[in-house]
């Protein structure tokens, strides 16, 4: 008979317990995912289908104001001060090695379901890593990809409280501007992620405050473990390095 290492399980069965979705019930403002139900309009004129897809009215205005209140007021987690915004980082920090997975928060998950249930994610994985971005005082954000650590190559937008526009930028020097107006969901995928540049210049950012909520599917480390010092430390390592990577230069 084989002998069983009980540590070993229980760190296993810690790890799946922390990396399983919440399960929050949703508020009465939120409508549940359902046939039939519509979750705004693709912009045809702004999209370039497949891989770019731009959505009005995503949300409702009771929605975006219960997830204003959620994230300014339902939690507590630490915001990462740069130049030109300030951040959250959900679900984990995304790393060339794989991420090690957290947990979303409830609020977020529901945004979540509902981008994965809607169709306008193209059926891919479920999404797993939030990162949330506030710009104040018309600022926007330097030209830039994603990067290699996301599978499928994909991100999807909600922007909240204020509109703004985005360039694409092509290798060769083609540029899409976008449109993204407040309540809205922006989905692109393939070249317009992998070969493409993004950006939101100062100028194209509207309004005193704008919430901008990037949903991706990151790459998980499965031997990963946050239990252990070791893990732990590499862990926090994977943190300071995205930190390092987000930040602006001055």
């Amino acid at each position: 008979m084989t002998a069983i290492d009980f540590r070993l399980a229980l760190l296993e069965c810690l790890d799946e317990f922390n990396a399983a979705p919440a399960q929050d019930v949703a508020p009465s403002v939120w409508r549940p995912c359902a046939p039939g139900l519509d979750f705004g309009t693709v912009d045809e004129a702004a999209s370039d289908l497949p891989n770019l897809a731009v959505v009005g009215d995503f949300v409702s205005d009771a929605e975006e104001a219960w997830l204003r209140d959620m994230i300014y007021d339902g939690n507590e987690r630490e915001w990462h001060h740069l130049v030109k915004r300030r951040l959250q980082n959900w679900g984990g920090f995304p790393h060339y090695k794989g991420m090690y997975q957290e947990q979303l928060p409830g609020w977020a998950g529901h945004v979540c379901r509902r981008l994965e249930q809607s169709g306008y994610w193209n059926g891919g994985p479920a999404v797993n890593q939030i990162l949330l971005n506030e710009y104040t005082g018309g600022r926007g954000i330097a030209a830039h990809k994603d990067g290699p650590n996301y599978d499928p190559p994909a991100a999807a937008v909600l922007s909240l409280l204020s509109d703004a526009r985005m360039v694409f930028r092509s290798p060769d020097g083609i540029e899409k501007r976008v449109n993204l107006p407040r309540k809205s969901l922006l989905v692109f995928s393939g070249e317009y992620f992998t070969d493409w540049t993004h950006c939101v210049p100062d100028c194209e950012a509207r309004g005193p405050v704008r919430l901008s909520m990037t949903m991706r599917q990151a790459k998980v480390d499965a031997n990963l473990s946050g239990l252990t010092p070791e893990g732990k430390a590499e862990i926090n390592d994977r943190k300071q390095k995205w930190i390092r990577a987000v930040t602006e230069a001055r």
